[in-house]
């Protein structure tokens, strides 16, 4: 409740409500565990005048108003009559705020007479000041000056600044003929209580430095009869220690070997047999590509062109000549082809599987040597290659094989990357080219493309393709 108080005069409204709530759960609590009748009804009531207090300042007068109302409701104030005028005089205020004048009239005129009857002098003067701004919030000038001098008075007598600042303030508002002379009091008030606070505070910071001062030459002198009284006992207990320690590492060091070896030959185990699976798998995946490429691609060229030097062979003019010396280049480009597809079928992953960033950048270098195309590539070093499995390596490797051709063959590109990173516990492939680039809608039909998505959707991956005409190609492959 104190430290809500804190924040409260802190101008730290929502951290007041924070601790004033928290009190309240606190007096349940112990309302449970039996705390006096009397006393509880005395806490509550003074912890949600406080509460009030924090909403009115936030300009919340309604939550104000609903909670003094549950009090007024169910409490009689036999015990403690005091704590009604307080009550009281807390609603008119919440009740003037919330332009319901007529009923906050009436309950400063009840918490006067209470506080009165009381001889209470000081929750009188708290009341005497809101009733007069209840006055001035009416336009009533007159009854609001004679409130405020009446407050004056009382707040000089009671020595309470904070409430002589206050008269002061609503004077100048109430009594426009002397407002410069309020005004003047009001800061000659204002600044003595400034200067005194800094007094105390200086007060106190000596106090806190002349404590601490002499606390440090205490703890220096305790340090020091410390350190001369474990220091020969360290002595003995660092001997005793070394021994021990050195028994344990060298024990430690033969049960790490031992589990070293264990740990790697299960690894090993698990790998292979890992490796065994991916490599049986890819191999079949492989065949059934370079089987469709054979089939529907080479064989129905070479087909077709057979046909047609079939019917070239009873011509002899020189345009026949032109288109077979055409058709013979035809035949030369898919002889490349079958060579590409041969070595494929050449290449052995397993000997460099573990290692992709070695297999990309041969990749790299590969297609640098083939094109005019300028291929670079970053991957991340962060990348733990081994948390991959075989199938999935193999699958990425081809994907971006044939990516990085078809830039090769048919993008006219300058410039083409090849980015590896993770994203969000997601592996990231990006292949950018600022090449002519393609309506994917009605092109991404060839049989490269689809493979790169057969193979993606082998692997739960995803590919998505990005490209327009004379705007490059973006392909991003996320698993």
């Amino acid at each position: 409740s104190l430290q809500g108080s804190n924040h409260l005069e802190l101008g730290e409204y929502d951290k007041a409500l924070e601790y004033f709530n928290l009190s309240a759960d606190i007096l349940k609590q112990m309302k449970k565990e039996g705390i006096e009748k009397d006393a509880y009804y005395d806490y509550e009531i003074t912890n949600t005048i406080d509460l009030c207090t924090a909403y009115d300042k936030k300009g919340e007068y309604k939550k104000s108003i609903y909670e003094l109302n549950e009090i007024v409701n169910k409490s009689n104030f036999e015990v403690y009559p005091k704590l009604k005028y307080f009550v009281y005089g807390n609603l008119a205020y919440s009740l003037m705020k919330d332009h319901q004048y007529a009923l906050s009239n009436k309950y400063f005129k009840q918490a006067l007479s209470l506080a009165k009857k009381e001889n209470d002098e000081l929750g009188y003067l708290y009341i005497v000041v809101d009733f007069g701004e209840y006055h001035i919030a009416t336009n009533d000038t007159l009854k609001a000056r004679e409130l405020f001098n009446e407050a004056l008075l009382l707040s000089k007598k009671l020595n309470n600044g904070k409430e002589i600042l206050k008269s002061l303030d609503f004077l100048s508002i109430a009594d426009k003929s002397n407002t410069s002379n309020y005004k003047t009091e009001y800061i000659r008030i204002n600044d003595s209580i400034i200067k005194k606070q800094r007094e105390n505070r200086e007060k106190f910071a000596r106090i806190e430095y002349e404590t601490d001062k002499v606390v440090e030459e205490n703890k220096i002198l305790s340090n020091k009869n410390i350190l001369l009284l474990l220091g020969f006992t360290i002595s003995i207990v660092i001997f005793l220690i070394v021994i021990v320690i050195r028994e344990k590492i060298s024990r430690k060091k033969e049960l790490y070997l031992i589990q070293q070896k264990k740990r790697a030959d299960e690894e090993l185990f698990h790998l292979t047999k890992e490796f065994q699976s991916g490599l049986l798998e890819a191999k079949i995946e492989e065949q059934n590509r370079i089987s469709k490429e054979l089939h529907d691609g080479i064989l129905n060229q070479i087909y077709g062109i057979r046909m047609i030097l079939g019917s070239l062979n009873n011509k002899d003019d020189e345009e026949t000549q032109k288109k077979r010396f055409s058709y013979i280049k035809e035949l030369q480009k898919l002889e490349s082809d079958i060579r590409t597809l041969s070595h494929e079928l050449n290449t052995d992953f397993s000997m460099s599987i573990g290692e992709f960033p070695f297999l990309i950048e041969q990749l790299i270098n590969k297609n640098n040597e083939i094109g005019n195309t300028n291929f670079s590539y970053t991957i991340k070093s962060s990348i733990d290659w081994l948390q991959y499995s075989s199938i999935v390596k193999i699958n990425l490797y081809r994907i971006i094989q044939e990516l990085l051709l078809n830039v090769n063959k048919y993008a006219e590109a300058k410039n083409c990357t090849l980015e590896i990173y993770e994203l969000n516990q997601q592996l990231v492939i990006l292949v950018k080219d600022d090449g002519k680039g393609f309506h994917f809608t009605t092109e991404t039909s060839g049989i490269g493309l689809k493979n790169c998505k057969e193979r993606a959707n082998a692997i739960n991956a995803q590919i998505d393709i990005q490209s327009n005409i004379n705007a490059g190609t973006v392909i991003t492959i996320k698993y």
